[in-house]
Formats: structure tokens, sequence, C-alpha cells
């Protein structure tokens, strides 16, 4: 064989498996397989990193990790996860926000004036078969983002227990079990939410308000 096929056939196998490493890690970022053993629970969450077309960013949504940080949501949906053995998916919308701080800024704003309806990447998932789930959002202008009421108006969540958990820089605001209440009055939506500050985002802090907090709803 000669050198220069060769040198064509590994650039070829690297570039495969380079272009299928990429594939792999758009499919779990954009629409995850749940995991864990089916125990009729689902973490459903959203987190700006998995909505932003960069692998790092500094917000209240994400840890100080470097260099691919988890956003604080995520780590908690984890930590959920690992402690009732639920499955867990996370919301994407289709248009990614932007990674400029004044446009993203602007954009999240006129969501919220003109009560936009965001368009979401990540398809519906069997919520149906799952009687307990729990939402988990970061806080923006001390409201949901968008695209959790995008999330809400495509599944039916009658009949099901729903627990809450945000992330801030501040205390969260009161009522977002009455909103959530009143999208879906069918579910059992309970008061009792989880607020992580961005200050508390280690993976051991994160860890014990997630067992208190279950164990404060019964749930550990």
């Amino acid at each position: 064989m000669k050198p220069l096929t060769r040198i064509a056939i590994v650039l070829l196998f690297i570039v495969l498996i380079g272009a299928t490493a990429l594939l792999v890690n758009l499919e779990l970022r954009f629409s995850p397989a749940s995991v864990g053993p089916d125990s009729g629970t689902m973490v459903v969450y959203l987190t700006l990193r998995d909505n932003q077309n960069i692998d790092a960013i500094a917000s209240a949504s994400c840890t100080e990790e470097r260099p691919k940080p988890n956003g604080i949501t995520e780590q908690v949906a984890i930590a959920i996860q690992e402690k009732t053995g639920a499955a867990i998916r996370n919301i994407v919308v289709s248009e990614f926000y932007p990674e400029d701080l004044d446009a993203l800024v602007e954009r999240t704003q006129k969501e919220k004036a003109e009560k936009t309806m965001p368009e979401l990447r990540t398809p519906d998932r069997r919520e149906s078969s799952y009687k307990t789930l729990f939402i988990g959002f970061p806080i923006w202008w001390d409201e949901m983002p968008r695209a959790i009421y995008s999330y809400l108006d495509k599944v039916d969540l009658s009949g099901k227990k729903i627990y809450i958990f945000t992330c801030s820089d501040n205390s969260v605001p009161e009522g977002f079990d009455r909103k959530i209440a009143d999208i879906e009055p069918d579910a059992a939506v309970h008061p009792n939410v989880l607020n992580v500050r961005k200050e508390q985002a280690q993976k051991e802090t994160i860890g014990k308000l997630v067992e208190a907090w279950l164990r404060e709803l019964g749930l550990n």
C-alpha cells in the first residue's frame, strides 16, 4: 500500500471517529435517553447551557467548573434522578439562545413581555406513563422560561404529582406552583419548591439540599 493511501485511510478513520462522537453528543444533548429503573418517576428540566450553541458559559444557569460546566438545574435534576431512580430528559428550544449577553437579555425579556411560546427541539417522551414528575428550570426575570410554558402546553399531566425545582441568583419568587397548577388543573402540584442558588452549585451541597427536600416531601 502506498504511503499516501495509508495517510488517506488514517485521516478518513479520524474523521469518522470525530463525526460519530459529535452525533452521539448531539443526541445526548437534544434528546437524552431515559436512564435509571422504571420507578414511575421522571425528571424534566431546562438549562441555559443546553440551549446555547456553546460548550461553556457563565450565567446563573451554570456552575463555575471548567471547561464544560453542567447547568445548575441539570445538576439538581441528576441528583434527583440518582436518589429516586427516575427517568430524566431535558428541554431544548429549536432556535438556540444567543451567546452574547445583551442579545440574550433582549430575547428573554421580549419572550416574557410577548408571552412567546418557543418551539421545542426535543420531542414529547412518554410522560403519560409516569405518575410523578419533577420539573426544573432557572428563573429568568422572576419568571419561568417561556420554553417551560411551551412544554406544559404540549403535554397532559392530568392525574400526576408534580414537584418543582429552580435555580436563581437569589431567593425564589412565590407562585410557581400556582402558575403550573393553573396550566395543569388536574395535576397535584406541590407548593414546596426547591431553589438552588448559584453559590450552592457544588455537587456535595446540591446532593444534601436535594436529599433534605425529598425527605420533606416524604419521598426519601
